[in-house]
């Protein structure tokens, strides 16, 4: 046993020996592997927004940034670019590469980690929403190597253009009191609203009433930073049906994204005061003596005569009689 182990022993110390040289090696390295420091992967961030007028595209890297870069948008050809605003790397992209809805924009990256794109975007006319999309973005590091985006691409934006036009509606009319009689002031009350933008200089808006194709009357009102607006018109009827046409801007002078809804039509009765049951008799109408007579004795309420009104109540009574000079 002990021959054994000297065996052993003999053989473990000339295996050393012969390897001595590349054990010395391997621990004087050993510091150099743990001190060293890896080098980190390249990436890079985006942030995507729009804040109303302008879309704002900033990319930070963990490397430098160097050399020829571009970023890619898909804009809808309805959408007016202004001049953009770089900032960091991206300093000098304004110009822009057009195609069909895209927009390439490319610049000389200068080495710096961030940078900052700002793009004004103009509505047009015509109501939106309108979406755009960050296709890509290309950068590369000193070296000449594309620099990885950590970013889910597309990236999208909305744009909700309100336009550039107003859109004006008449959406009723009101008569004050809604049951006149002949010669008895009506406040015709015309109620308009703004269906668009609200911020174009609509100072001069016509609105007009026709009463069945015979009078027409106008106002000039102000509809400049307001959604609507009432506007009253004040006459007296003979007896008679009417028709009550309110327009807003009757001459089309306003450019306007619906020109087909500027007017509402409403009719408009006026009885005799004695016509009770409103159905254009009021003398030998024994419906409106009945009426009366209930009124007069309070068995109906809410009427034009009241509980014991003699001066009303003779009134209908002569109407019945066609003994009256009213009309």
């Amino acid at each position: 046993m002990k021959k054994i182990l000297f065996e052993m022993n003999k053989h473990a110390k000339k295996i050393v020996s012969k390897n001595w040289n590349n054990i010395i090696k391997f621990i004087i390295l050993i510091p150099v592997f743990i001190f060293t420091v890896q080098p980190v992967c390249a990436e890079a961030f985006v942030d995507y927004e729009w804040n109303g007028t302008h879309l704002t595209v900033n990319v930070t890297s963990t490397q430098n940034v160097w050399g020829i870069a571009q970023i890619k948008l898909n804009i809808s050809s309805h959408l007016s670019l202004g001049s953009a605003a770089s900032t960091g790397f991206m300093t000098g992209a304004e110009h822009y590469i057009t195609g069909t809805d895209h927009r390439w924009v490319r610049f000389n990256a200068n080495g710096d980690t961030n940078g900052v794109l700002v793009i004004p975007i103009i509505c047009p006319y015509t109501k939106g929403p309108y979406g755009v999309k960050l296709i890509d973005v290309n950068i590369k590091d000193t070296g000449g190597i594309s620099i990885p985006i950590n970013a889910e691409m597309p990236m999208y934006q909305t744009i909700n253009c309100i336009g550039n036009f107003s859109d004006l509606t008449v959406t009723n009319i009101t008569f004050t009191p809604q049951n006149p009689i002949p010669d008895e002031q009506v406040n015709i009350t015309v109620i308009i609203k703004n269906l668009e933008n609200v911020n174009l200089n609509l100072e001069n808006v016509n609105v007009s009433i026709n009463i069945s194709d015979n009078f027409t009357e106008w106002r000039i009102v102000n509809l400049t930073n307001k959604t609507g607006v009432n506007v009253t018109f004040n006459r007296t009827f003979v007896i008679g049906r009417y028709n009550i046409t309110a327009a807003a801007d009757p001459g089309n002078e306003i450019n306007e994204m619906n020109e087909t809804n500027n007017e509402w039509g409403m009719k408009l009765f006026v009885y005799h005061e004695c016509d009770l049951n409103r159905d254009g008799i009021y003398t030998r109408d024994w419906n409106d003596l009945a009426s009366a007579y209930k009124c007069f004795l309070g068995i109906e309420k809410n009427c034009k005569i009241n509980y014991r009104d003699w001066a009303n109540m003779k009134r209908e009574y002569n109407c019945f009689t066609n003994n009256n000079n009213e009309n």
